[in-house]
């Protein structure tokens, strides 16, 4: 039997996030889905539960454009608590963003597994719960 897996949703946009966590329940793969609204509360998590890694996500799927505290300011704070998190923490960067410097940005932090733009239309959201679905597999 696996290990529980946990993911966190960090994104502002209710809608989206509501259809990602229907959709992950509907594949049986997840035992748990927060949704957070921006990187405060999720770092807030984070750290309340550092020592308590059965709290902790398995995987965050993170958005970059929020507000009061975006994905950027997220994986800079990430990095600074990353040591005290008692867990390893697997983070998909997904956002409407096609700029190619933010994708290099992404990827220069070491806990990001993925840079992904954000789905608009079915397909391209399917493409990415197959994506998610992929590293929940290798956790």
């Amino acid at each position: 039997m696996s290990k529980p897996k946990k993911v966190f949703v960090v994104d502002d946009d209710e809608i989206f996030s509501y259809v990602i966590q229907k959709i992950m329940e509907d594949m049986h793969q997840v035992d748990e889905i927060k949704l957070l609204s921006n990187g405060t509360e999720a770092l807030t998590r984070l750290r309340d539960f550092k020592d308590h890694p059965d709290y902790l996500p398995d995987l965050i799927l993170l958005d970059l454009s929020m507000p009061i505290m975006d994905g950027w300011g997220f994986l800079n704070e990430f990095e600074k608590i990353i040591s005290e998190v008692k867990k390893a923490i697997t983070i998909i960067v997904y956002t409407s963003s096609i700029n190619p410097v933010d994708m290099e940005r992404a990827k220069k932090y070491s806990c990001v597994k993925d840079y992904v733009v954000k789905p608009i239309e079915r397909e391209s959201t399917y493409q990415f719960i197959k994506k998610v679905s992929e590293v929940l597999n290798n956790i």
